[in-house]
């Protein structure tokens, strides 16, 4: 039985779903060829309130945990579940995440920051949402990121009802 199932992330033979889990600590598996779930990760294994899952096309497992308030991480894990590390740490209440075809991972907090973590390990605030342009308001309220080909970012902004599109080099 999921809590709060946040997002899925498919691997790259397409034959498990990985589903975050938020308010059981975990990441379970959904096996895709005969309708099984079985827990993957749990508290034991540093998951606290996953956010997000991505799949890498290594097959490596990435974990956004929301934790409390500036505490949120980026773990990842191989295709066992061996931990290989935190990968990024202060994250304020993260939302989201995906990946480009260079590796870089962007992740979205809910209070208007895009952050990127670049292959190297070097990581970055890409933009700070804080004012919708339109109306004026302030409650941004970021939950969702897609990256286009052309390396423009997608975010959705629950707060304001609204997708925005963000150039990251510009």
């Amino acid at each position: 039985t999921f809590r709060d199932p946040a997002a899925i992330a498919l691997d790259p033979s397409g034959s498990s779903l990985y589903i975050a889990d938020t308010a059981n600590n975990a990441v379970n598996i959904l096996n895709l060829g005969n309708n099984q779930t079985t827990t993957f990760l749990t508290s034991g294994n540093g998951i606290s309130h996953p956010a997000s899952v991505l799949v890498d096309t290594n097959s490596n497992l990435y974990v956004l945990n929301q934790n409390a308030g500036t505490n949120g991480c980026l773990l990842q894990f191989d295709p066992y579940g061996n931990f290989l590390g935190t990968n990024l740490t202060g994250l304020h209440e993260p939302t989201a995440m995906t990946m480009d075809g260079n590796g870089n991972l962007f992740i979205t907090e809910v209070g208007g920051s895009i952050k990127v973590l670049f292959p190297s390990g070097a990581s970055n605030t890409i933009v700070t949402l804080t004012t919708n342009i339109v109306t004026l308001k302030t409650n941004v309220q970021l939950q969702g990121i897609a990256v286009f080909d052309d390396g423009d970012l997608a975010v959705s902004d629950a707060g304001n009802q609204v997708i925005w599109t963000i150039n990251q080099i510009g």
